[in-house]
């Protein structure tokens, strides 16, 4: 048995989940026996059939792996993590003038990238007078976070959108994309279907900062294969979309400049469409 430094702190108001995962970055593999029994003397009340359900869903999202009759953290979620870390520690280390001003990053994976565009737009947010709410427009090729609402980082981005007075563009007017701007729609969002939009890259203007994502030609293709072919939202399997495509390695390139100038002509751009 490999033992590693922990990873994460177990305390009783950690999820099922959580703990799994702790356990796991410091001792492995483990049998679901040996997980229930050290979730059990961390949390009263967790029942063998909870642990057995978390481990399975932890497996089926591809954090954990199975190994005979045994369990561990997948090697392919840690490099990840891994991946995702090193551009947050680049980041978090320095002052937001210092790391977004006209910065350059490439991520393997769509997951990746948005988990490190939520954490920038709400640090940019973050920083920006809170007099008023900030003017915040996206340009979009595809619509999908309300699709993985359930998952913590993108109901996170719902959540602070709502911070903001956010106007957005989006390119398809797929069935999937209609029912994701719906979504937004309700959480106040304001959005037009504009096919000459979001051509080359996805765009985001806050503040004084333009961020532009750039998807690999894989990547659009396949998003639009699906987008096209979707004709209604409850025939996707999220698990299958998510896993195939946002996990998918691929590279996509993000740019963060800091000019006023810009930012004020996509914001003109952008409110042109709503009057």
């Amino acid at each position: 048995m490999t033992s590693l430094p922990t990873l994460f702190r177990l305390n009783g108001s950690s999820s099922t989940k959580e703990q799994i995962i702790s356990i796991l970055s410091h001792e492995f593999p483990l049998s679901a026996k040996q997980i229930f029994n050290y979730v059990s003397k961390n949390s009263g009340g967790v029942s063998y059939q909870g642990v057995h359900k978390a481990l399975q869903e932890l497996a089926l999202d591809k954090v954990v792996e199975k190994r005979g009759r045994e369990f561990l953290l997948s090697s392919n979620w840690i490099n990840s993590l891994n991946t995702f870390s090193g551009q947050l520690k680049y980041v978090y280390s320095n002052n937001l003038s210092e790391t977004l001003d006209n910065k350059n990053f490439v991520f393997k994976t769509i997951h990746d990238c948005d988990r490190f565009l939520i954490e920038s737009v709400v640090k940019i947010a973050g920083s920006l007078p809170t007099t008023e709410k900030p003017l915040f427009v996206m340009h979009c090729r595809h619509a999908w976070v309300p699709l993985f609402i359930s998952r913590t980082e993108y109901r996170n981005m719902v959540e602070s959108l709502k911070s903001t007075d956010c106007y957005g563009l989006v390119k398809s007017e797929a069935p999937i994309d209609r029912w994701c701007c719906s979504f937004w729609e309700k959480q106040g969002v304001k959005v037009r279907f504009v096919r000459d939009i979001a051509t080359l890259s996805d765009a985001y203007a806050l503040g004084d900062y333009v961020i532009e994502v750039f998807y690999s030609p894989e990547v659009r293709q396949e998003m639009d294969k699906i987008y096209d072919k979707t004709k209604q939202v409850s025939d996707l399997n999220m698990d299958d979309l998510f896993h195939s495509v946002f996990e998918m390695e691929t590279e996509i390139a993000v740019t963060i400049n800091k000019n006023k100038l810009i930012a004020d002509q996509i914001r003109e751009q952008t409110l042109a469409y709503f009057k």
